[in-house]
């Protein structure tokens, strides 16, 4: 005699019919039966699941939804997105039955200049601004005097670089002049180290005359002392 099923798991069978998987899945997943699923469901149909009764006569509806979902490769997050663009795409006047036209028109829009994509972002962006009370054309105007602005700044960046180049030109002339005059300076200075020191050469040798001149004198001093002596 099989044991009764118990109620976690026959809520766990009504979360994966929900989900979208087939009974086989369902059997795999839970160990139950498909006999029993298969009972589970119609329970679930029947109204015996007080967690559900709210949703009693919607269970066919959204069992094919899920499975709809499931077949689509969608989750429900996607599939939220997707409502939206949809019920956006009604408040233009397309209808569900009408997307496939609507594309197919979108689609026939020669690519010269821009892409497709690029036209409806560009779309996208307008219907943005609109919304924020700007027009086509303030934007328009908006524009071409963003542009003149943006042509005006291009040409001062342009004269700017322009003088940049110049002085950068001119700084490399004075870094030059100045490695030129330090290595002239450099010259020099050796130069006037070595006048000093043959001055100073120069200066010890007239004193050194000088002192032998003062010697020779006294010299003759003497000897002019003895002669005068005799």
């Amino acid at each position: 005699m099989s044991s009764e099923i118990t109620l976690d798991r026959k809520l766990e069978v009504v979360k994966l019919y929900f989900g979208g998987l087939p009974y086989d899945h369902i059997v795999e997943k839970t160990g139950v039966a498909k006999g029993s699923v298969a009972a589970i469901v119609e329970a679930l149909r029947s109204g015996e699941f007080p967690q559900f009764e709210q949703v009693t006569d919607l269970v066919n509806e959204l069992r094919e939804l899920t499975v709809g979902l499931r077949k689509a490769g969608l989750g429900i997050t996607e599939a939220a997105t997707l409502f939206i663009l949809v019920k956006k795409f009604m408040e233009l006047g397309v209808e569900p039955p009408h997307l496939e036209s609507w594309v197919r028109m979108c689609r026939a829009v020669p690519e010269e200049e821009f892409s497709r994509s690029l036209i409806i972002q560009a779309a996208s962006k307008l219907a943005k601004l609109e919304q924020e009370g700007l027009s086509y054309e303030q934007t328009l105007e908006s524009l071409r005097s963003s542009s003149a602005e943006l042509e005006r700044l291009e040409g001062e960046v342009a004269e700017l670089r322009a003088e940049e180049a110049k002085l950068h030109g001119r700084r490399e002339e004075l870094i030059q002049a100045n490695h030129r005059l330090e290595a002239e300076s450099t010259r020099l200075q050796g130069k006037l180290n070595a006048m000093a020191v043959k001055e100073k050469e120069q200066e010890d040798r007239l004193q050194e005359l000088g002192e032998q001149v003062k010697q020779c004198q006294d010299e003759m001093v003497q000897l002019e002392t003895e002669k005068n002596k005799l």
